[in-house]
């Protein structure tokens, strides 16, 4: 997804957040990498030039996921990776690379979502659904 520095600094301004050079390039990573880990994304702020800690660029991904710029996907390898496609849509982790990838199924989600109009568990309002299929590359 081609994403210009023009539109990363308006939405850090929109969501009332200062512009720093690690928020800046924690979004930015977002949008150029697939599903990063944090750790990915402190390499790609390595790369850039970008001295960091752990602890910061975490606290700037909670940040954005409780500002609904981000959501966290959750793998069975235990690895938290980060999405900024917001809509229900499923994700396929790779069991032997840890690679996380978008799959959309509009028929899928639609039977999902339909499913839980229906039969919406008692006690519970469904905020959104994630759902992470677990493969082998083959």
């Amino acid at each position: 997804m081609e994403i210009t520095n023009e539109h990363i600094e308006s939405t850090l301004k929109n969501l009332g957040l200062k512009i720093t050079k690690t928020r800046f390039f924690t979004l930015k990573s977002l949008y150029e990498l697939n599903h990063p880990s944090v750790e990915e994304i402190i390499q790609y702020l390595s790369n850039s030039e970008i001295k960091t800690s752990f602890q910061s660029v975490y606290n700037n991904l909670e940040t954005f996921e409780q500002l609904h710029l981000i959501k966290k996907v959750a793998t069975n390898g235990g690895c938290m990776r980060y999405d900024v496609h917001l809509h229900n849509h499923c994700h396929i982790h790779i069991d032997e690379s840890n690679e996380v990838n978008d799959y959309n199924d509009e028929e899928l989600m639609l039977l999902i979502e339909n499913h839980f109009k229906k039969k919406n568990p008692e006690g519970y309002n469904i905020k959104s659904i994630d759902i992470v299929i677990n493969a082998k590359q083959i």
